[in-house]
């Protein structure tokens, strides 16, 4: 497929302080510009704001238009920089080969079992860690007693203010 691709998508970030923000996009999108067969049309990075119910985390977004010398290059930015949106504007319609559709597929797959295998490391090195702490807390009861008692402090918290947001949003 040899036709050019053009699309907008946006990139999101969150931080602080807001300055670093401001800067981190720019270099998100420059570094995209510099991949193999991408061309940044347009930027608009926006200005930070306060996170809600945070006081010193930012968040802000880019709107990019760029130009994709293929379907590639395309989902090399798609996989590698996560977009929050990303539309496409031309062409309309897409005319490709069998061989070319069944690459991005075997890309997606591929993006996939990666994250498949990372999330079932996690769950098992969590099971891992809670049963060492079972041991740990096996040999002393005292410590286990503690935080027993400190979570259910924390169930009762979190109980609280549940109430309060239900009362709150009635």
């Amino acid at each position: 497929m040899t036709q050019t691709i053009t699309a907008t998508f946006i990139l999101e970030i969150l931080g602080r302080p807001p300055e670093h923000i401001i800067s981190a996009l720019n270099q998100l999108v420059d570094r995209i510009g510099q991949e193999k067969g991408v061309k940044i049309i347009n930027k608009k990075v926006h200005e930070p704001k306060n996170l809600k119910d945070s006081q010193d985390l930012f968040t802000s977004f880019a709107e990019v238009e760029a130009e994709f010398e293929d379907l590639g290059s395309m989902f090399v930015v798609a996989f590698n920089y996560m977009p929050s949106n990303f539309e496409i504007i031309k062409p309309e319609d897409f005319h490709m080969k069998n061989n070319d559709f069944s690459g991005i597929i075997t890309a997606i797959l591929l993006r996939l079992h990666r994250y498949d295998e990372v999330a079932k490391k996690i769950t098992m090195d969590k099971q891992i860690l809670e049963n060492k702490i079972r041991e740990i807390l096996r040999d002393f009861p005292e410590v286990e007693k503690k935080l027993r008692e400190r979570v259910e402090e924390q169930k009762k918290e979190i109980e609280k203010k549940k109430k309060k947001e239900s009362k709150k949003n009635s």
